[in-house]
């Protein structure tokens, strides 16, 4: 029979994990089933790994390292070509860029806070916020306006909706005059038993 080694990965209650590789056999070879241990916040949650589902998970590690590591050689190899002032050059481009996407990160940060108090000051979902913000202020307060002119009118709808309902009706006149007949004959019944 062929063995396969397990990896065991714990959760302990203060959010640690930890890892425990041990040898093990599963019948033919076939992957582990995952074993989940229910208990309580002190107990530590475990899961087993069979060896094929641990060599996957190295695969794709070492498939991310692989790449990030070609593309540091690859710029390795650029620097080592270039000139002190073409390095020089490249590294203030990179600087730029960085510095670029920190300042377009903040501005959509900026914008999604302005963006959150702008809905709630106009009584709509804050759920929204991702639907109405664009890349600038006036394009999300043009969808904000548009948003807000299709949701009212919803709105609107809805309510004559509920108000309008159904009409109740009116009592059935045939209907009336026999419950009436009904209590007229009870009451006389009723004095007639008493004389």
């Amino acid at each position: 029979m062929e063995e396969n080694q397990l990896v065991q990965q714990q959760t302990t209650s203060d959010g640690g994990e930890s890892q425990i590789i041990s040898g093990g056999s599963n019948g033919g070879g076939s992957p582990a089933s995952a074993e989940v241990s229910g208990g309580s916040a002190d107990q530590p949650v475990a899961k087993s790994y069979s060896e094929e589902d641990v060599s996957r998970l190295v695969a794709g590690i070492m498939a991310t390292n692989e790449e990030t590591t070609r593309l540091a050689v690859e710029d390795a190899l650029k620097k080592a070509k270039m000139s002190a002032e073409e390095l020089a050059e490249h590294e203030q481009t990179q600087k730029g860029k960085a510095l670029d996407e920190k300042e377009k990160d903040l501005a959509r940060r900026e914008l999604s806070i302005d963006t959150a108090k702008l809905l709630a000051d106009q009584s709509l979902p804050v759920g929204i916020l991702e639907l109405v913000l664009a890349d600038d202020k006036d394009g999300t307060e043009k969808r904000i306006a548009a948003f807000k002119a299709v949701f009212d009118k919803a709105v609107q709808d809805e309510v004559v909706k509920r108000i309008a309902g159904k009409t109740p009706p009116i009592g059935n006149a045939a209907a009336s005059t026999v419950a009436q007949g009904g209590f007229l004959q009870a009451v006389l019944e009723n004095q007639a038993q008493r004389r």
